[in-house]
This record gives structure tokens, sequence and C-alpha cells, in this order.
């Protein structure tokens, strides 16, 4: 049990790390919002492989670039903290559907919840 709970530490950190990393590299001048989109694709593609249904899933242009404008808490944990970097979508009810790298998976939003970017 307890190594069980220390693999599933070391996976979430190993998911804040990727997530800190997507963060630093949106602050850099002159990288294109395509180009970081297509960075957390991967993310999202590589965490997804496994499951067939999810092939291209992420890449469809209906997915945009977005940074949170506050925390996120689910019952796993944060799916996202201020200031990162993820791609959302438009669901047909009232909000959208962001990609969390942190917990490897889509969580509903508000609106106000973020900043379109690029």
């Amino acid at each position: 049990m307890n190594n069980s709970l220390s693999t599933f530490r070391a996976e979430m950190a190993r998911r804040a790390a990727t997530q800190d990393g997507i963060n630093s590299v949106a602050k850099v001048a002159g990288l294109s919002a395509a180009a970081l989109q297509q960075s957390i694709v991967g993310v999202a593609d590589r965490a997804h492989a496994q499951y067939p249904q999810y092939a291209g899933y992420f890449s469809g242009p209906e997915w945009a670039l977005v940074r949170f404008a506050r925390d996120v808490r689910v019952k796993g944990g944060h799916a996202f903290r201020h200031g990162d970097v993820t791609i959302a979508r438009q669901t047909e009810g009232m909000g959208l559907v962001a990609y969390s790298v942190r917990n490897n998976a889509n969580t509903m939003i508000r609106y106000s919840m973020v900043v379109p970017m690029g």
C-alpha cells in the first residue's frame, strides 16, 4: 500500500513538473501560440497513447490556448493552478472543457476561470 502511494505521489510530482515546464515555455518571448499549443497537444497525446479513442482528439481546431486566472481543485487535487497554460474547448453547455496536465484529464470549467491566449 505504501509503495502504491509513493508511486502515485511521484507521478503527480512528474505531472506538476511537466505543467511547470509548459508555464515556463509560455513566458518565452517570440514563441508562437501555435507552437505552445502543439507542445501541450503532444503531452496529452502521449498521456493517452494507450487509448485509441483519443487518437487525434486534442489536435482539432476546436481547442484553444488558455491561461488560468485562479486555482481549480477537483477530488484528485489541483487540476489547475493560477497561471497554468493549457488547451480548452467550448462545450454544448455553459462552459469549457480544459485539459489538465496535472491530472491527465479533461475538466469542466467556467469561462471566468481562464483568459484566452494567442
